[in-house]
């Protein structure tokens, strides 16, 4: 399948590790064991942590160094002393926290090496709890990023593609090391977060692209866990990364989340019809609703009936009930109901609503692009199917 031999290359992966040296064993295991067989390769990884019995690890596995150092450097100065100590020709980022699925590198490899022009690239990653993606790229609306993908089924036609993106989540990031080099690596200024989102603009400035490929597939761990270092330890810090990522990086990013909705709505378009007016219900916590909810008039070509605004007072809220959040005067509205929310998973479980109303012509859409009928969206998650086995 794959044409170019990996045995041409020596591979380095870096792991920036913290803490849980249980869960830092599962996944080497589970990276050794799924890593071609005949590559040369090192595995290192940055243990850092003032508390110096977390930086004592003792690796059974070969192609095994580690480099301790009793301080809380963060992510992006432990990834950056990382690469700064490798002797590849490619090197993969890899957090603590990824359990990795059979065949996720050869395709990740492939497409690397298929133009000069890519700089980077990454995979699709999975929420271990359900199969849903967790990132697949990373692009910008108005004053956001926004994940395409995020939160739909691993096998959803949006996401069965490779797409060139501004940005990624670095928790699976192939790159050269001149290349990391070359832009100066990971910005420290954006500790915990955003570094990545930042690192991804710097492969754009050199004129290179960033990509993502559908069929290298991983569970991470990540935000699906709220036993994260992240939001247990250092969230304080987050808040100041995005600021700092805003005044560094804004006038350099592309506006572009309108251009992923039109990708999306033909999609959509080849087994669903759309209607020529709608009425709107604004169910977003982002203030740049409006932005949104004009971008979808535009593409989608419609009309509004009518625009009603319902704060979820959450980012990112896992279920919204309709019947307890909107007007029960929408039951009987005749139009058909486009449902705007930050993501479209949060839909599941309206049972009365369907009951009560006639929802077959309404749709949902999300600030992440994808679009669905409202009807399918039960059967959609109640029918995620296995991840294949390589």
């Amino acid at each position: 399948m794959y044409t170019t031999k990996l045995t041409n290359y020596f591979h380095s992966f870096v792991i920036p590790y913290h803490s849980n040296k249980e869960l830092l064993l599962r996944s080497l295991r589970m990276l050794i064991d799924t890593l071609p067989s005949n590559i040369s390769k090192e595995i290192i990884i940055v243990a850092n942590n003032r508390d110096k019995s977390e930086t004592m690890l003792d690796i059974p596995f070969q192609d095994c160094r580690v480099i301790s150092v009793e301080q809380d450097l963060l992510y992006a100065r432990a990834v950056n002393i990382g690469v700064n100590s490798c002797n590849g020709d490619i090197v993969t980022l890899c957090d603590e926290d990824i359990f990795y699925l059979p065949g996720w590198y050869e395709p990740l490899f492939e497409k690397f090496i298929s133009s000069d022009k890519i700089g980077s690239v990454s995979c699709k990653m999975l929420n271990p709890c359900d199969n849903t993606i967790l990132d697949f790229g990373i692009d910008f609306a108005l004053y956001n990023n926004v994940h395409p993908t995020r939160g739909l089924p691993w096998n959803h036609p949006y996401a069965m593609f490779d797409r060139e993106v501004q940005a990624f989540c670095s928790a699976i990031l192939m790159t050269a090391p001149n290349i990391f080099k070359k832009i100066n690596g990971m910005d420290p200024c954006m500790a915990y977060v955003c570094c990545d989102t930042d690192f991804g603009i710097k492969i754009n400035q050199q004129g290179m692209e960033n990509w993502v490929v559908y069929s290298s597939m991983i569970y991470h761990k990540g935000i699906s866990s709220i036993n994260n270092i992240k939001s247990t330890r250092y969230s304080y810090l987050a808040s100041d990364a995005r600021a700092m990522f805003y005044a560094k990086d804004y006038s350099l990013l592309k506006i572009n989340l309108p251009e992923w909705l039109k990708t999306t709505v033909q999609i959509f378009c080849k087994t669903h019809k759309l209607f020529q007016r709608y009425i709107l219900v604004n169910l977003s916590s982002y203030t740049s609703a409006e932005w949104f909810i004009d971008n979808i008039k535009e593409i989608l070509s419609i009309e509004y009936l009518s625009v009603y605004t319902y704060n979820p007072y959450e980012r990112q809220s896992a279920f919204i009930e309709l019947y307890d959040r909107i007007s029960l005067n929408l039951i009987d509205s005749i139009g058909p109901i486009i449902y705007f929310v930050d993501e479209v998973k949060c839909l599941r479980q309206n049972a009365i609503w369907k009951c009560l109303r006639d929802t077959g012509n309404d749709i949902a859409i999300d600030i992440n692009g994808s679009i669905l009928s409202f009807n399918e969206i039960d059967s959609l998650y109640a029918n995620i199917p296995p991840l294949p086995v390589r």
